[in-house]
């Protein structure tokens, strides 16, 4: 009986899905009606916490011995500099979301979306590898788009701008986009410690109101909240990084001049 109700409800939504793709006013009305039962759902409790373990896992990333010094001189470096900086960026923050998955070092959740409760050491190993190999890899491209800026794309590539002036200029907006695009990442392809409601989550991805229609839809969607939360914040951390990274290398280069000298 119950499965019955699933599959007639889940009937239901396709047939309207597919009747409002007969036109554009359609298409735009249905997507309305969708975004004003998700939209603003998100637990701001959680969501502050998972932006605080984002951000850390995003400079502890920025930092990595691999990385660091990176964004000196950030206004003069090429393109393809960049790009590969992006490149760094991207495959070892999603090896830090790996590690602490394995590790225990973050809140894992079932389909459900219920926290997870380890009960066998097997099942619990099993469960973890389960996740960790479905997270795919993200692709870095450069998009030239006026207007555009960043954006993942559910085929697995991260688009940037690498040519806007915010990006090309000054590194600290370029790194603030880049931590919202990870956070999108994680959720998209990462559920299992999103803390966002899964029915919300699928929702929220399908039903994404074009911004430049509808700005209001567009920024109380989940997905734009979770990845907004506490930017001030953010920024003010990016900030200090860097600094505390252009003295350092100010520090070593003024240690080793002076060597020289003597």
């Amino acid at each position: 009986m119950t499965k019955g109700v699933f599959m007639n409800k889940e009937h239901k939504t396709m047939i309207e899905m597919l009747d409002a793709m007969e036109t554009t006013e359609k298409w735009n009305k249905f997507t309305r009606a969708k975004n004003e039962v998700f939209r603003k759902k998100l637990d701001a409790e959680k969501a502050e916490k998972f932006a605080d373990y984002i951000t850390q896992r995003f400079i502890d990333t920025c930092n990595d011995k691999s990385i660091w010094g990176s964004f000196r001189n950030w206004e003069n470096k090429s393109q393809d500099e960049k790009i590969s900086i992006t490149e760094k960026i991207v495959k070892l923050f999603i090896q830090n979301i790996k590690y602490d998955i394995q590790n225990n070092r973050v809140t894992l959740h079932n389909r459900d979306g219920s926290e997870y409760k380890k009960t066998d050491e097997h099942i619990d190993s099993m469960f973890r590898q389960e996740i960790i190999q479905s997270i795919p890899n993200l692709i870095v491209q450069h998009r030239d788009v006026p207007g555009a800026m960043m954006g993942v794309s559910r085929d697995r590539f991260l688009y940037v701008n690498f040519q806007h002036p915010f990006y090309d200029k000054i590194p600290v907006f370029f790194l603030m986009d880049l931590k919202h695009e990870l956070t999108h990442f994680v959720d998209m392809f990462v559920p299992s410690i999103s803390i966002i409601d899964p029915d919300v989550n699928l929702d929220s991805q399908m039903f994404y109101a074009n911004p430049q229609r509808d700005r209001q839809l567009y920024e109380e969607n989940p997905l734009e909240l979770n990845a907004n939360q506490k930017r001030k914040d953010l920024r003010i951390k990016l900030e200090q990084m860097l600094k505390n990274q252009e003295n350092t290398a100010y520090a070593i280069a003024h240690s080793v001049n002076h060597v020289n000298e003597k």
